[in-house]
């Protein structure tokens, strides 16, 4: 599959399940103020402990998207450059695919992993 439309396929999913659960967050209210009790105290403590309950879960939902995204993101940019060399603070370069940095800039492939560099050298910024 085509790198792009696999992100954006992971993207929807994310978006769908935190969808689906936000769905069935207000099914859950629906049925318990559905419910009918007469004590209605009871029903002020349930509907206020039920509305901090939806804002922890929705602070906790965001979150989860955030780094979701993140991960996303960064599966993303390792496709980009895992067959590239990186310049280190030494001097040297690194191999993205396994880490080894004493790859040097004449170098067509790893030493470690074999992998063969294709592409220009990159610097330690993320490139889009």
């Amino acid at each position: 599959m085509n790198g792009k439309k696999a992100v954006k396929k992971r993207k929807a999913r994310v978006i769908f399940e935190v969808l689906s659960i936000f769905i069935f967050v207000f099914m859950i209210k629906y049925i318990t103020t559905s419910l009918s009790v007469s004590d209605s105290h009871f029903i002020r403590f349930m509907s206020v402990g039920f509305f901090v309950c939806l804002l922890l879960a929705a602070a906790l939902f965001v979150i989860y998207v955030v780094r979701k995204f993140k991960e996303i993101d960064d599966e993303e940019h390792y496709e980009v450059v895992k067959n590239q060399k990186s310049k280190t603070n030494n001097g040297m370069n690194e191999c993205q695919s396994c880490g080894n940095r004493q790859v040097a800039d004449t170098d067509e492939d790893c030493g470690i992993c074999g992998k063969k560099f294709i592409g220009n050298l990159i610097s330690h910024k993320k490139t889009k």
